[in-house]
């Protein structure tokens, strides 16, 4: 919330209703009280910088700066994490195709695709192909996972 724009909205739209009511100033009021109204709304819906938190002394800080300035060591970025991170699945973008070589052997016999001798799409009767990555069977004829 941005204090300076919802004061600055409040105070004009106050003048501009008190404006409204004098008869030929209201053609001042009204278009006056309807930018207050504006700037306050928009003052109350803004977010403020982004922050993030100093890894030396635990404070929030802008997440532009370089160096933290209480305690004015360089501050430092967060690790990233250990583990991979799924993009996102937007609806009604249909995921990327399958690498042909499987990324790597499966971590456990869970993973492992079912043994059969071949296994075709519902949809289209094609052959489909295991990813291992995902544990799914994918049509590359239609460019989807036919069961989700």
């Amino acid at each position: 919330m941005n204090q300076s724009l919802v004061v600055v909205g409040a105070v004009l739209l106050v003048i501009g209703v008190v404006l409204s009511i004098i008869p030929f100033l209201c053609l001042v009021g009204i278009p006056l009280a309807v930018v207050g109204f504006i700037l306050l709304i928009v003052g109350v819906v803004q977010e403020g910088a982004p922050m993030r938190t100093c890894l030396s002394c635990g404070r929030q800080i802008a997440a532009h700066y370089y160096v933290c300035p209480y305690c004015g060591r360089p501050a430092a970025v967060a690790p990233a994490p250990a583990y991979p991170v799924p993009a996102p699945m937007l609806p009604g973008v249909a995921p990327a195709p399958p690498a042909q070589v499987p990324l790597g052997a499966p971590s456990h016999p869970a993973a492992l695709p079912p043994q059969q001798a071949a296994v075709s799409c519902p949809r289209c009767g094609q052959p489909l192909t295991y990813v291992y990555q995902y544990s799914r069977w994918y049509c590359s004829a239609e460019g989807l996972y036919p069961w989700g």
